[in-house]
C-alpha cells in the first residue's frame, strides 16, 4: 500500500526544493540538465523525471549530486531565502544598444532624439 502525504500549506514539497537548488547549480556551473545526467551515469529522461518531480530524488541522489558540485547534499535541501549569495556582485549584462534607458558611462540617462525622414 502506497501512502501520499501532501505537506501543509505554505510548505512546499522537498523535491521541488531540491529541483530549484539543482537548477541554480546548473546555472552557476552553465551544465545542462542533460550533462548533469550523463555525468551522474543516467538518461537526459531519468534527469528530467527528477527535475519535474515524477520521481522523488533519494539519498543517494543527493549525495552524487552534492560531490559533483561538491557541495554539502544538504545544502540542496535548504530553501533558496536560506542560501547565501554565490556571487559577490551581480553580473553586468549587456543591453540592447538601441535601449534608451541604459545607463551612460557619467550616471545619466540618454536623450532619445526621434528625426523625421527626408521626404
Amino acid at each position: 500500500m502506497t501512502v501520499t502525504v501532501e505537506p501543509p500549506a505554505g510548505i512546499r514539497p522537498l523535491n521541488d526544493v531540491i529541483a530549484e537548488n539543482i537548477r541554480i547549480q546548473l546555472a552557476i556551473r552553465r551544465m545542462s540538465q542533460a550533462e548533469l545526467g550523463r555525468r551522474l551515469g543516467h538518461s537526459n529522461a531519468w534527469m528530467s523525471y527528477k527535475m519535474l518531480g515524477k520521481t522523488q530524488f533519494d539519498a543517494d541522489d543527493l549525495q552524487r549530486v552534492g560531490a559533483l558540485f561538491d557541495i554539502d547534499p544538504s545544502k540542496l535541501l535548504v530553501t533558496t531565502r536560506q542560501l547565501s549569495p554565490v556571487r559577490s556582485r551581480p553580473v553586468d549584462r549587456p543591453t540592447n544598444r538601441h535601449d534608451s534607458t541604459r545607463p551612460t558611462p557619467t550616471g545619466g540617462r540618454r536623450n532619445v532624439v526621434l528625426r523625421k525622414a527626408a521626404a
